[in-house]
């Protein structure tokens, strides 16, 4: 109501913009949270939700890109968790990526941080 929603080409010529939000489900889509806690020093959870039943793979990796850790399984449709600790790694602190991985999905990333 303020601003007017307006957009510009090169010969600056004004556009209007429309905005269409389209209602959705989260149960549909992939999603990948932040692990809890980070940063962390003895124990995180990573937790996860599949549109559908099925195998998925977590993976932890170094900022260098180094396989640290993998976790494989069938995992239920919904919420998912897996807890792991630093003994798992072999790396003092930093921040490391995790990965989640389906078959029919694309990788999703996040960052976490291990202090000791």
């Amino acid at each position: 109501n303020i601003t007017t929603a307006e957009a510009y080409t090169k010969v600056e010529e004004t556009r209007n913009i429309q905005l269409h939000f389209l209602p959705r489900n989260v149960q549909e889509n992939l999603v990948l949270y932040q692990n809890k806690p980070n940063p962390f020093s003895q124990q995180t959870s990573i937790g996860f939700e599949l549109p559908q039943a099925t195998t998925a793979t977590i993976s932890v990796y170094t900022i260098t890109g180094q396989l640290l850790k993998e976790y494989s399984g069938n995992f239920k449709k919904g919420y998912n968790e897996i807890a792991f600790n630093t003994s798992d790694l072999s790396i003092a602190n930093g921040i490391l990526y995790y990965h989640l991985e389906t078959p029919n999905a694309v990788r999703i990333s996040k960052k976490m941080i291990v202090i000791r």
